[in-house]
């Protein structure tokens, strides 16, 4: 799990942005990760699904798996092929 909601930047010390998130997994040679602080409510001045478009986005193409699940949804950490939708683009539209 890292960081990758409720950033600004002038809380670049205190939150990461989710491409900070996804540059630190590459240097943690990160199998997976799990953006937090994402997706429930917005304290930061973006929306609430920003971080989840923005961490995909920049996890496109790189050796780790990204998983998004929906809140409450049940993750397998040892199921490698469990497949998570972008659930946030569907779900309140």
């Amino acid at each position: 799990m890292l960081d990758s909601g409720q950033y600004n930047e002038s809380w670049q010390h205190v939150h990461m942005t989710p491409e900070s998130s996804a540059g630190s997994a590459l240097a943690l040679n990160a199998a997976a990760v799990l953006p937090s602080h994402t997706g429930k409510f917005s304290r930061a001045y973006h929306s609430w699904d920003d971080p989840f478009k923005r961490f995909v986005r920049a996890s496109s193409n790189k050796p780790y798996r990204h998983i998004t699940p929906e809140i409450g949804e049940v993750v397998d950490l040892a199921d490698s092929q469990q497949i998570f939708a972008n659930w946030w683009e569907t779900k309140f539209s």
